[in-house]
């Protein structure tokens, strides 16, 4: 592995997580009339893997969990909390988390490491049920778009 391609690809994933968080805060303004967080963790990751997986080499999935017994984020404090975020790996095999809402508990509003770095606050839930999760989401995303001209 060539560990300054690596951490290259890494700046780029910091850079479209940047942009992601942006964009993700004026939905949030424009639709909510806030740049909270709080609670939409997975619609955040599904516009940052989306991004990441289009506009960069490597690849990114959707990951989850909360308490008490499947996966989540582990805070400052030692509490297991509901969350979302991407894992993913660059084309040169570095593992990563990146996350556009870890500002809801206490971090900055980006974060991007090596999973070997998050392993301790970053810990999936079963793959199986955040697949479903994410998928019946997209469904309802879909379904608020199928009455624009031209969609249907």
């Amino acid at each position: 592995m060539d560990n300054d391609y690596s951490q290259r690809e890494l700046t780029q994933i910091k850079e479209i997580a940047q942009g992601a968080r942006n964009i993700f805060e004026l939905i949030l303004e424009d639709s909510m009339r806030t740049r909270e967080t709080q609670g939409s963790c997975l619609y955040a990751s599904i516009l940052l893997s989306n991004c990441i997986n289009k506009f960069t080499k490597a690849s990114s999935k959707i990951c989850g969990g909360g308490p008490p017994i499947n996966g989540g984020f582990w805070d400052a404090s030692g509490v297991c909390r509901g969350h979302y975020w991407v894992q993913g790996i660059t084309s040169e095999g570095l593992a990563f988390v990146a996350d556009i809402t870890a500002d809801q508990f206490g971090l900055e509003k980006i974060v991007v490491l090596t999973l070997d770095q998050a392993k301790n606050c970053y810990q999936p839930g079963d793959a199986l049920e955040i697949a479903r999760q994410v998928k019946e989401t997209l469904a309802e995303i879909g379904e608020e778009f199928k009455d624009i001209d031209g969609l249907n």
